[in-house]
């Protein structure tokens, strides 16, 4: 596995999500997309259509 593939916390301190989600105690997600993979419309709607059903799915369960 190369270092740049490594899983990390993906935020850091300050950062939005630091702000909005993690100091107020907030469920929160990050999702990380390679541009190129989402740089036309036909990238972007096969990752809407693969991610939809799986954050709809958790937010049903979790009861948010």
């Amino acid at each position: 596995m190369c270092i740049r593939d490594r899983p990390y916390v993906g935020h850091l301190p300050g950062d939005a999500v630091d702000r909005h989600a993690l100091r107020a105690g907030r469920p929160n997600v990050l999702i990380e997309l390679r541009n190129d993979l989402i740089a036309d419309d036909a990238g972007q709607t096969l990752w809407a259509d693969l991610l939809a059903p799986i954050l709809t799915d958790v937010l049903a369960s979790s009861g948010l």
